[in-house]
């Protein structure tokens, strides 16, 4: 089952720990995601098992059950942006060097 909010209204998940090592989120009664604790690091999870990423504390972990998977740019994307700006940071040294 999907969670469809629209915005401007508010959600309460509720956090039920069946285990010392595992948090369990739950919306209007359904199954929401889970938290685990697995090796110093916990592990977050959708309702539909997808992997949320890992974190290093509980309050991050649990953010991303109740607010989905943070949007993060991938490698590839910042090695491109940062090219980029090298190289116009030089065209543009050259050119004030070139009026001078």
């Amino acid at each position: 089952m999907s969670t469809v909010l629209e915005r401007g209204t508010t959600t309460t998940v509720a956090w039920a720990e069946p285990d010392a090592t595992l948090w369990v989120a739950s919306i209007d009664g359904e199954y929401a995601g889970m938290v685990e604790f697995r090796d110093g690091r916990f592990v977050a999870a959708s309702s539909t098992g997808k992997d949320l990423g890992v974190f290093v504390s509980l309050l991050r972990a649990k953010e991303a059950v109740e607010n989905g998977p943070a949007r993060t740019l991938q490698f590839p994307y910042v090695a491109t942006v940062a090219a980029s700006a090298i190289v116009s940071a030089t065209a543009v040294a050259f050119t004030a060097f070139a009026v001078l």
